[in-house]
């Protein structure tokens, strides 16, 4: 399911954008530490922003060359809610818990996951023009269902049930 794809801009800002520049924002999904950095960092609110930006890119891929229909339901090559099920119910996931994990250790995962999945082998311009296009749907889904907030907010992952997740993607 490709929910983001109807998603108002309001609601889209509240399930990926951090609330770093209110005053009042302190949030209990993380620990204080990652917090406190967002809050003073300019590079690591910068990520963020990057982070953000790559998803409003997806959003309008998928709206304009990929669900052009509007359709927010396609097939897809990996059921991520079902596995996000499955870490939080083998890892007993407390949701009372901020979350042990930091943003950028999502997002560097997320980025390195990308990287990592080969499905055309070669080097040269066709190969990799072939591999963008047959991991494209996959990397906007991964990008969105495993974006720094949701997994922090929505899914309260721990670090051990993250890793654990990154490595049930890939096989």
């Amino acid at each position: 399911n490709l929910d983001s794809l109807k998603m108002k801009k309001s609601g889209f800002d509240r399930a990926f954008r951090y609330e770093f520049d209110n005053e009042n924002w302190n949030p209990t999904y993380m620990l204080e530490g990652p917090v406190e950095d967002m809050k003073t960092s300019i590079e690591l609110r910068d990520l963020f922003d990057a982070e953000v930006e790559m998803l409003e890119h997806d959003r309008h891929l998928l709206a304009t060359e990929i669900a052009t229909t509007g359709a927010s339901s396609l097939p897809l090559p990996v059921n991520l809610k079902r596995l996000i099920w499955n870490a939080q119910k083998t890892f007993k996931i407390d949701f009372r818990r901020p979350s042990d994990m930091e943003p950028i250790e999502i997002i560097d995962a997320v980025d390195k996951l990308q990287e990592r999945l080969k499905v055309v082998p070669g080097d040269d311009l066709l190969s990799q023009e072939a591999q963008k296009n047959a991991t494209l749907l996959f990397n906007i889904l991964h990008r969105r269902t495993l974006s720094s907030k949701r997994v922090l907010q929505e899914y309260n992952l721990s670090r051990e049930a993250f890793q654990w997740l990154l490595g049930e993607i890939e096989s």
